[in-house]
């Protein structure tokens, strides 16, 4: 008699992949929510008048929570598509992975600061190297994952293209913001032409 089918059992690292991607979901969820941490609605009474001050007063932290919430979204993506790699190739990369959730986690903190305060040269220079330091760290993610092996159906240039890109818009708004704070607020816009990027890559 045939002893029963055992069960596959999941190996070590792809267990320990999905529990990275959990983690990194959780993180960037909370994160994502905190961001409207720094919205004050305005308390009344007021009239029409002091209630559209509160709201032009509201304008510079709605517009930091919706350029980190869409840059946050970017970067989700692409720790996916890392966590993909890492699946295929079986491969898992501690120490960057936690590096930049902890870049994420940090988020909130100076998109609250950036919305309190504005493009100040300090505070445009903090932001912009929080940025810089989330896409570094999925550079060098990246560049990690090829080194020995690209992913099935895809070429090192498409695995490297977006995350140069991202990484060399976000350093350059950080060395703009030394000079012209207001100048690298610009720069950071540009990081969302990723996905153009991308499809370049594909062509």
């Amino acid at each position: 008699m045939d002893p029963a089918p055992t069960k596959p059992v999941e190996s070590f690292a792809a267990f320990s992949i999905e529990r990275l991607a959990s983690l990194s979901d959780g993180v960037f969820a909370v994160a994502m929510t905190l961001l409207a941490y720094n919205i004050h609605i305005p308390i009344g009474p007021l009239n029409e008048a002091g209630l559209r001050g509160a709201l032009a007063r509201m304008v510079p932290a709605v517009m930091a929570l919706v350029l980190s919430f869409f840059a946050a979204v970017m970067f989700w993506m692409g720790h996916q598509r890392l966590l993909g790699m890492m699946r295929q190739s079986g491969r898992i990369i501690y120490p960057p992975s936690f590096i930049l959730l902890l870049l994420i986690i940090l988020l909130p903190i100076t998109t609250n600061l950036y919305g309190t305060f504005g493009a100040t040269p300090s505070i445009a220079l903090l932001y912009s190297v929080n940025l810089a330091g989330i896409a570094l760290a999925q550079l060098f993610l990246s560049f990690w994952l090829v080194r020995e092996e690209v992913p099935a159906q895809m070429s090192r240039r498409q695995v490297l293209a977006v995350p140069i890109y991202v990484s060399g818009v976000f350093v350059a708004a950080a060395i703009t913001s030394i000079f012209s704070p207001w100048a690298s607020q610009f720069v950071w816009f540009g990081a969302f032409a990723a996905p153009l990027i991308q499809r370049m890559t594909r062509a």
